[in-house]
C-alpha cells in the first residue's frame, strides 16, 4: 500500500512498479483510472515487483530506534525485487532467482548474490525472528514487505 500511495499522490506512473525482467513472473500495471478510488493494488502478485520496508513500525519497534526516515543507516536496504515469500536463504524470483537489485538508504542501487544484504548481514527478507510475514524488530532489521507467496 505505502508504494501504491506513493504513485497515488505523486503521479508516479503504475509501470514503474513493475520489474522490467519479466521472463519468470507474469507482472501487468494496474489500471491508472484506480489510483484516485483506492489505496492499494488490484494484485500486487501480478501488478507490483518490488517489496518495500515497513513505513509504519509498532511503537515499541520506533523505541528500539527504527524508523523510515532521511536519517536512517545509509547501508538499510529500503527496497528490492520482490520477496519471494519463501523464508530461508532464498533470493527474488524476479531474477531467476540469480539475486536481486536493492535500494539503499543513501540512494545507491546495486545488484546482491543473497538477500543477506541488510545492516550485519541480516536477511532483507525476512524478520529477525525468521518470520516472513512480520514486522521490523528493531533498527537493524531489513524485512522488505509485501511477500509473493
Amino acid at each position: 500500500a505505502p508504494l501504491y500511495l506513493l504513485a497515488r499522490t505523486q503521479s508516479i506512473p503504475l509501470i514503474m512498479f513493475i520489474c522490467p525482467y519479466n521472463d519468470v513472473n507474469s507482472w501487468e500495471p494496474d489500471n491508472e483510472t484506480r489510483l484516485s478510488s483506492h489505496a492499494n493494488f488490484t494484485d500486487y502478485r501480478h501488478n507490483l515487483g518490488y517489496s518495500y520496508a515497513n513505513p509504519y513500525p509498532s511503537d515499541a519497534v520506533r523505541q528500539a530506534g527504527y524508523e523510515l526516515t532521511s536519517h536512517m543507516d545509509p547501508s538499510a536496504p529500503i527496497m528490492a525485487d520482490l520477496n519471494p515469500g519463501t523464508g530461508g536463504n532464498d533470493n527474488s524470483t524476479n531474477h531467476e532467482e540469480r539475486g536481486q537489485n536493492v535500494l539503499y538508504a543513501d540512494g545507491h542501487v546495486q545488484w546482491e548474490i543473497s538477500p543477506l544484504v541488510g545492516i550485519n548481514h541480516d536477511n532483507i527478507y525476512t524478520a529477525k525472528s525468521g518470520a516472513i510475514l512480520a514486522a521490523p524488530v528493531d533498527a537493524t532489521d531489513s524485512i522488505l514487505l509485501p511477500a509473493q507467496r
